[in-house]
């Protein structure tokens, strides 16, 4: 289907984007402002947990800025929220998607910095925002691996939510895919 959709046209393809980033954008949002309403601040404490050290690797079996620096990554504390950076860093991979756009725009100089640092920039603080909110729902040693969304608004007794997260999921993975190909 996604390969049919961009076979049609560039219009075609470009207008069921537009409606599928309006629709994961949406469920952000949702994730932001209903789960607002359900934020328990004892949930908070401790604001950067105390740091728990990781089993290192060993050779080739480590982590790479192990073997450069000599640091094995930890889970919480400040050194953990460094491992997580790294970790979420490659969420932002595929901005420069947003370059593939130079050739529809009128003045590329500058309307193609505008547009990567402005959509990084929003979506960093949708990013933090979610974070801040989610673990106001629940505290971050109960949220799940697998879905923590979606489980957090079932924790706090709201699974109509939970299923309209996993809808915006399930549709932004759709968008990837259709990006890629």
């Amino acid at each position: 289907v996604l390969t049919g959709i961009l076979v049609l046209g560039m219009k075609l393809s470009a207008r069921v984007t537009s409606v599928v980033v309006a629709i994961k954008v949406t469920v952000v949002l949702v994730v932001i402002i209903a789960g607002a309403f359900f934020i328990t601040a004892d949930n908070y404490d401790p604001f950067i947990p105390d740091s728990q050290p990781v089993p290192a690797g060993d050779s080739l079996d480590s982590p790479l800025i192990q073997l450069m620096f000599g640091w094995a990554p930890a889970n919480f504390g400040v050194m953990g929220i460094f491992t997580a950076a790294s970790v979420v860093f490659f969420a932002f991979i595929g901005f420069d998607i947003v370059a593939t756009a130079a050739e529809e725009t009128r003045n590329p100089q500058r309307d193609m910095p505008r547009g990567i640092l402005g959509s990084l920039f929003i979506c960093t603080v949708l990013y933090v925002l979610v974070s801040l909110v989610v673990t106001g729902m629940q505290h971050y040693s109960e949220l799940s691996v697998d879905a923590p969304l979606a489980d957090a608004f079932k924790a706090t007794g709201h699974p109509w939510f939970a299923g309209f997260i996993s809808f915006g999921a399930a549709v932004g993975l759709t968008t990837v895919c259709m990006i890629l190909l």
